[in-house]
């Protein structure tokens, strides 16, 4: 344990590796931070708000429940570039509002099958918290249709 910036912030470490700073007059965490290898690290806050080392990125997930929800879900909502400057309020900037990290819009389940001998692929989608939006196919990374659910049928 440590004091910062005159006695305003606590640092504390633990045996799982991560160290975090705590406000001394409020009593409250600010921030958890992880530091994964020499280079990577990542920033969390407890309302999920999160900063983080690009490689650090390409190995973090949410986790629902049993269920791994891949970062892209949640990045635009929860990524806090200069999140810890800014708990700081180094940078003068007051962090975005967001929900706190409870409930997610999932995307919708999917389940495929391929039938060889007809050369098809059958999609099914399942309808979870999130909205459906447009079901676009990819081969190989690139677009083959657009909306391949234009109607907006349910399976």
């Amino acid at each position: 344990m440590a004091f910062a910036n005159s006695g305003n912030y606590v640092l504390t470490t633990s045996r799982d590796n991560t160290t975090k700073l705590w406000e001394v007059a409020s009593g409250r965490e600010l921030v958890t931070l992880v530091a994964l290898d020499s280079v990577d690290w990542v920033a969390l806050a407890p309302n999920g708000q999160f900063d983080a080392s690009p490689g650090a990125m390409d190995l973090m997930y949410y986790l629902v429940g049993g269920e791994v929800v891949d970062l892209d879900q949640l990045k635009e909502r929860y990524y806090e570039p200069g999140l810890l400057a800014k708990l700081l309020n180094n940078l003068n900037e007051p962090l975005r509002e967001v929900d706190q990290l409870t409930k997610l819009d999932l995307f919708p389940l999917l389940n495929a099958s391929i039938d060889q001998n007809k050369n098809i692929i059958q999609v099914q989608l399942e309808k979870r918290s999130g909205a459906w939006g447009n079901s676009v196919c990819l081969s190989m990374a690139k677009e083959v249709e657009e909306d391949v659910n234009p109607s907006g049928k349910r399976n």
